[in-house]
């Protein structure tokens, strides 16, 4: 696919992510899809049982600042805000305080579809806008 076309693929990405439609998140991937966040490697279905408690728990929404493609990888720099609104991480009792943070992606494609997504977010930082408790 063109890098255009594989821009295309991680806009779906994060429209699909957004509305909560990880049936359609996971059209996007290969059957052999991973997702690797700041300490793990799981495969796509398994960081979707993660994606969907984080959609539940948080509320959040991602907005594209800036993407840049080469060959078959795009790089994506997003804006997350959200609000812990459910229980999230073990926690119960949500603040309903809102966040804002910045989040970069890296993707890797095969065929035109995403092969390996890689994050980084600082998790950090929403956790004290929150008031999740730590320790």
């Amino acid at each position: 696919m063109s890098e255009a076309g594989n821009k295309m693929v991680v806009t779906a990405f994060v429209a699909a992510m957004n509305a909560g439609a990880f049936d359609r998140v996971r059209l996007l991937f290969t059957d052999d899809g991973v997702v690797q966040g700041a300490d793990d490697v799981m495969p796509v279905d398994q960081a979707i049982g993660a994606w969907t408690e984080w959609c539940a728990g948080l509320s959040p929404q991602l907005e594209i600042l800036a993407i840049a493609a080469e060959d078959d990888e795009v790089a994506v720099l997003l804006k997350e805000t959200g609000r812990w609104t459910g229980p999230y991480q073990g926690h119960d009792r949500p603040s309903g305080q809102e966040y804002e943070l910045v989040a970069m992606q890296w993707f890797q494609f095969d065929d035109g579809r995403i092969s390996r997504h890689l994050m980084a977010r600082d998790s950090a930082s929403q956790a004290k806008q929150i008031g999740l408790p730590t320790g």
